[in-house]
């Protein structure tokens, strides 16, 4: 369900927009669907150099063709990503979708802000950024149990989350409003549980 209101989102975003900007890639393959592929859109991703080299690899041996994709390798704690995508030929005056999936959780909350800051900076009026927070519900399933063994194998950590059990789309949305973003489309999954849902898929517009 996640990856649907993800994609639904980005249907309608992608329709006018000129870049696409994959953040934390990881083995995402949405650069190589017939979907997004037919728009007329500069995709750029960008992940960990051992993530994405294994995924070139593997995308390579498959046969497919990566010449249309900018692949640039970062570390979302140390590196300026835009210094990285303007040496690519990322344009800041051109409307950009930035997806940034299944990646908040294993960041601080610090390292969070200042990504959003970075993306609000560098990014024209009409730019959104879709991208999913969890609740701390998921952060306990994440942080004990077999969850956490197979994080520990490879070497992540969920941090950041959200207390969503009252007032949870009010919560989401001070926090993307004291950061200079316009809440657009949301969807919140496990509403029904006591304890708040355990995840939001977002729509984050630059005004």
């Amino acid at each position: 369900s996640r990856t649907m209101y993800f994609d639904r989102i980005l249907q309608r975003e992608l329709v006018d927009a000129e870049q696409f900007v994959m953040m934390g890639a990881g083995y995402d393959t949405r650069a190589f669907r017939e979907d997004i592929r037919n728009k007329d859109v500069k995709i750029f991703e960008l992940d960990q150099m051992t993530t994405q080299r294994q995924k070139l690899d593997i995308l390579a041996s498959l046969g497919f063709d990566l010449g249309d994709v900018s692949f640039l390798e970062v570390d979302f704690r140390t590196d300026d990503i835009f210094e990285i995508l303007k040496n690519a030929g990322y344009d800041p005056k051109q409307k950009t979708v930035f997806l940034w999936e299944g990646v908040t959780l294993y960041l601080t909350e610090t390292e969070v802000t200042a990504t959003m800051a970075q993306v609000l900076e560098n990014a024209s009026k009409g730019s959104i950024l879709v991208a999913d927070f969890y609740g701390t519900r998921m952060l306990r399933i994440g942080q004990t149990g077999p969850t956490k063994k197979t994080l520990d194998e490879t070497n992540e950590n969920m941090v950041f989350g959200f207390d969503f059990s009252s007032n949870w789309a009010q919560t989401l949305n001070t926090f993307a409003t004291v950061r200079g973003y316009v809440p657009g489309e949301t969807h919140f999954m496990g509403s029904d549980d006591e304890s708040g849902p355990f995840v939001a898929v977002t729509e984050l517009i630059i005004k």
